[in-house]
């Protein structure tokens, strides 16, 4: 299943400005006494500071000053658990934090962090149903794709009217990062010359090249499913350290499984993949290929899972042509191989559909 993105993106600071410090004032009356840590990074020449700790006064408040240049704040709990995130950008600001019972945060103060609240206020609510699908997945997973599905087009629409509202807002780059292919590329190149101050906008740059990549590997992806294109040839090691080549299972069904140990998604897979292995055995041979971790983690969730099929060891750290072979941009990624040696279909992420679509590739349908 696909993760939905909400998630606040790095800072990236521009120059660094004079050694004079922003206040940033933290509230949370239901908690008097409470401790947060403190942890501010700049992308300028200051980096990183060293965490420090704030105690709330008998009132539920306290103040800090910002470290110099450009910054973002991270605030964490007594549990280590980040219950704000904000960025300075200006060394006469005083921002605000004010926490709620219930853990949320509300930001003031200036112009990027009023605007961004804007941004949170509108996007909350499809937060709070983004965070059920997880539970719901576990039940009916079926369900629970299509909710994502109808969730993140939502999301998507509330970026794009959030740009359409505010073009010049210092946040508006930060909404763009919440987009992705040509809605992400129609609004990147609607920015305003002043949306384009903004310090989101060099995690933005980065973010439309990574784009370009995506679309390109997504383009590449359907004219692989063409059933026109031969599957690219690869030898890698299995557990026992003799090499094994796709070429030696023509004639049959592939399934190849490009998963890792570190996968949460991968893992919860395995008993469908389990299912399918046993339903087609003899006509169908699944290829587990290991990626982006050691050989010894790969070698003991093996183990761990039970897995029965053919399981190799891709060394991502030496070479990535494999995985670029197959415009992997995910993980898992199952990538089925006909008899004849044509890749037939490539599904990234977890999909409920999956084992509809095999047996109907399986059985001419």
């Amino acid at each position: 299943m696909k993760k939905l993105k909400f998630i606040l993106p790095a800072a990236a600071a521009l120059i660094c400005s004079p050694a004079v410090h922003a206040k940033v004032t933290v509230t949370n009356t239901s908690a008097p006494g409470a401790t947060y840590t403190i942890q501010q990074s700049s992308m300028g020449e200051t980096g990183e500071a060293a965490p420090q700790s704030v105690t709330l006064d008998a009132t539920g408040s306290a103040s800090f000053s910002q470290q110099a240049g450009p910054t973002e704040i991270s605030i964490y709990d007594s549990a280590d658990k980040r219950v704000a995130q904000l960025f300075s950008t200006s060394p006469d600001e005083e921002l605000t934090v004010t926490i709620a019972a219930d853990g949320t945060a509300r930001y003031a103060g200036s112009r990027l962090m009023n605007d961004l609240q804007m941004f949170f206020d509108r996007t909350a609510p499809l937060q709070t149903l983004a965070s059920t699908l997880p539970a719901l997945y576990d039940i009916d997973p079926k369900e629970a794709e299509a909710r994502y599905e109808e969730i993140n087009a939502k999301y998507a629409e509330t970026c794009k009217s959030f740009l359409a509202s505010y073009p010049d807002s210092p946040a508006a780059p930060y909404a763009l990062l919440n987009l992705d292919g040509q809605d992400f590329m129609d609004s990147y190149t609607a920015l305003t010359p002043q949306a384009r101050q903004s310090i989101f906008m060099f995690a933005v740059e980065k973010a439309k090249s990574r784009n370009a990549q995506r679309m390109e590997a997504e383009k590449r992806m359907a004219e692989m499913e063409s059933g026109t294109v031969p599957a690219p040839a690869f030898s890698l090691p299995d557990l026992n350290g003799k090499t094994v080549s796709l070429a030696d299972f023509k004639g049959k069904w592939v399934i190849l499984d490009f998963w890792g140990s570190w996968c949460r998604w991968c893992v919860k897979g395995f008993p469908e993949l389990k299912d399918i292995y046993s339903k087609y055995s003899g006509k169908l041979e699944v290829i587990g290929i290991d990626c982006n971790e050691p050989a010894d983690k790969w070698k003991a969730a093996v183990a761990k899972y039970e897995l029965p099929w053919i399981n190799l060891y891709y060394d991502t750290e030496k070479d990535m042509s494999l995985l670029n072979a197959y415009a992997v941009q995910g993980f898992p990624t199952k990538v089925v191989v006909g008899p004849d040696g044509m890749i037939r279909k490539i599904v990234v992420g977890a999909d409920p559909t999956f084992p509809e679509t095999l047996d109907k590739l399986l059985n001419g349908k």
